[in-house]
């Protein structure tokens, strides 16, 4: 009998080994997957919140730059243009120069088109630039001042 609960010790303790040998293995691994799934998720997370924050780039522009109601400019296409007409000498209302600086400000608007934006004259017409991913559209005269288009090409996941 001595021999049997021998053997019975044994056997136990080498369950005890194949479950230890494993059984722990399959844990750190549930464990390091875990982990992966965990910060994947976070990245993925933070990667939205980003690109939420790059297509908000206009109505930023338009929120930070308004010193009057109604605010400057006009936002459409779901905030991915602003419109902005600014007061020309034949009008009673419109955008300031100073709200439309502070867009290009907070736009980051390339100091050579604000140099063409501002030597832009009646018979050139429309004019046309591309940074980054804006695109203004615009156009001067004296009598109804810049009439300017921004538009800003979404960041897709």
């Amino acid at each position: 009998m001595a021999s049997s609960g021998g053997h019975a010790a044994d056997v136990e303790t080498s369950s005890r080994r194949r479950l230890l040998v494993v059984g722990l293995p399959l844990v750190v691994l549930l464990i390091i997957v875990g982990l992966v799934v965990y910060f994947v998720s976070q990245s993925r997370a933070a990667r939205a919140a980003e690109i939420e924050e790059q297509n908000r780039l206009l109505r930023s522009a338009q929120e930070k730059c308004t010193s009057r109601v109604p605010s400057v400019g006009s936002l459409g296409d779901g905030g991915f243009t602003l419109v902005i007409d600014t007061k020309g000498e034949d009008e009673l209302e419109g955008d300031s120069y100073d709200d439309l600086t502070c867009v290009l400000d907070q736009i980051e608007m390339p100091s050579n088109i604000r140099n063409d934006l501002g030597e832009t004259r009646a018979m050139d017409g429309r004019q046309e630039a591309t940074w980054d991913r804006i695109t203004a559209a615009w156009r001067y005269h004296p009598d109804t001042g810049i009439n300017i288009s921004l538009t800003l090409e979404p960041v897709a996941e």
